[in-house]
């Protein structure tokens, strides 16, 4: 009989075992904090991310590269980029001389301002050997001394930041990168009596879908000069409703105005939109908030300072 033993038989000794200690439980891992976004609006105040205004002074023009991260703008007669991944957001000049209006740039980067109903415009070709190329908006083409005016403007624009831009040439999307929203072809919309302006009658009520939402984007007018425009109002198919795409407002049977048919960007969260001077919350109804002080071109994923 072991020594143990004998003392639990004889004196009643409790038997302790060697204590077995079990990992503590891993605490569960907080909910993570919902990605900040924020709008990004240029004017003659500057440059602003929310309200928070990155880069002092008028603002022409702006394009914003999502998947990049990559603001550019022209203040003047130059073409800068700022770079959000930089905590210091330093404004880089590129590019000088450029003409008024819309430009685009490729490559690394995609983006552009302007450029839709623009004549003959600059384009930066964004790679190992970056150079000014240019690009044709709807105004492209209908008058020869335009063209041949802008042809001359364009090639004297001058390269100022190509050590910035082949420092970049690896650069890598942000992951994960901001989901696009889509304005696919959607069954025609057959509009009360009496609605729609169309030079061409089979436009009114060609219809697209509005991003993540189940709404749906509907022209309501169409007219041609030198270039075709068409006005649209936005579509709720359940209730057969309307409202203003860029005014917002209370659905109602009838449309009541018309915005713009294109040029629209949602937030990642789907939940908010903006275009031109409009920024727009969707709730039960549209909510917008429209001032022509600001222009707002996208959205940042990520704090304003």
């Amino acid at each position: 009989m072991t020594r143990l033993l004998r003392c639990a038989v004889l004196t009643g000794c409790a038997l302790l075992s060697t204590p077995v200690w079990a990992a503590p439980e891993a605490s569960p891992a907080p909910p993570s904090a919902p990605v900040a976004e924020v709008a990004i609006a240029y004017g003659k105040a500057g440059l602003k991310l929310g309200d928070t205004v990155i880069f002092p002074g008028q603002v022409d023009a702006a394009a914003w590269d999502s998947a990049q991260e990559l603001l550019w703008f022209t203040k003047g007669a130059t073409l800068h980029v700022i770079d959000l991944r930089d905590p210091q957001r330093t404004a880089v000049p590129i590019a000088e001389k450029m003409p008024d209006g819309g430009f685009a740039v490729t490559g690394v980067s995609t983006a552009d301002s302007g450029t839709s109903y623009a004549g003959l415009y600059p384009i930066l070709v964004f790679g190992a050997k970056p150079k000014i190329d240019q690009g044709s908006g709807a105004y492209g083409g209908i008058w020869e001394d335009q063209d041949t005016e802008a042809r001359k403007k364009i090639a004297e624009i001058k390269l100022v930041g190509t050590p910035w831009l082949t420092a970049q040439v690896g650069r890598k999307p942000a992951q994960p990168a901001a989901p696009a929203a889509t304005f696919a072809e959607a069954a025609r919309v057959a509009l009360p009596k009496g609605v729609g302006e169309c030079d061409d009658k089979d436009m009114c009520g060609t219809a697209r879908t509005f991003g993540p939402t189940t709404y749906r984007i509907v022209v309501t007018s169409h007219s041609c000069g030198d270039a075709c425009h068409t006005g649209c109002a936005l579509y709720d198919p359940p209730g057969r409703k309307y409202t203003n795409p860029e005014a917002g407002g209370p659905w109602g049977r009838r449309p009541e105005g018309s915005g713009t048919c294109d040029g629209y960007v949602f937030a990642p969260s789907g939940t908010s939109y903006l275009n031109g001077h409009s920024v727009c919350r969707i709730a039960a109804s549209v909510r917008c908030t429209q001032t022509e002080d600001w222009n707002y071109v996208g959205w940042y994923r990520g704090s304003a300072r």
